[in-house]
């Protein structure tokens, strides 16, 4: 969408979808990632990166529901092990699809909240909490989410140096976590971690 009026319109019609899945369970017509990117990215994009995490909040949670929902349905159909073996490529590429436009979605909202370091006090404690929140929702993380996350650090930082109990970053955790996803010993990541690591002297 190329203005507020169209994303509103687009955000609508996501509504519509919603409304439709509820009254029939069954149909195909399931909001996805693939339905909601363009929206948050939208609404990244003209500054309401509030917004924006609100609907991939709403995303997750849906997804949440939808998977519960489909491993039940897994149950009662599975009668016939040759079909499921046969389209099990083909699910694998979708959940590969899946996987990396959710992640997408995620940086999306990270680097906006990196736009809002210098006039919000917490958005970098903001966009940490998002990232650590992959974890739990099982959604992958790349080098750019962690990078979002320390630049939104260092900025927000020296804007509110000088505010009493500013907000911190946790360290710890989100190495922990960086190591869990990415650890290596290549150039990019030891120095990624580093500098994480390095944000406890400021």
């Amino acid at each position: 969408a190329r203005t507020v009026n169209g994303v509103k319109r687009a955000e609508k019609l996501l509504q519509q979808m919603q409304t439709y899945r509820e009254s029939h369970p069954r149909s195909p017509t399931l909001p996805n990632a693939e339905s909601y990117y363009p929206i948050v990215r939208s609404w990244v994009a003209f500054g309401f990166v509030e917004r924006a995490e609100e609907l991939l909040t709403e995303f997750t949670m849906e997804s949440e529901d939808d998977a519960g929902t489909s491993d039940d349905d897994d149950n009662a159909d599975g009668d016939d092990g040759g079909e499921q073996e046969d389209s099990s490529q083909l699910s694998d590429k979708r959940s590969s699809l899946k996987t990396s436009l959710e992640t997408r979605m995620f940086n999306c909202v990270l680097k906006g909240w990196v736009a809002k370091t210098e006039t919000i006090p917490d958005a970098a404690a903001r966009a940490e909490c998002l990232l650590l929140s992959m974890s739990r929702l099982g959604v992958n993380p790349n080098m750019a989410s962690f990078q979002y996350v320390l630049d939104a650090w260092r900025r927000n930082d020296k804007q509110f140096k000088s505010q009493i109990n500013r907000p911190r970053p946790r360290i710890d955790e989100v190495v922990a976590f960086m190591d869990r996803e990415l650890g290596g010993s290549t150039v990019a990541y030891q120095n990624l971690r580093k500098n994480w690591r390095l944000l406890s002297f400021q």
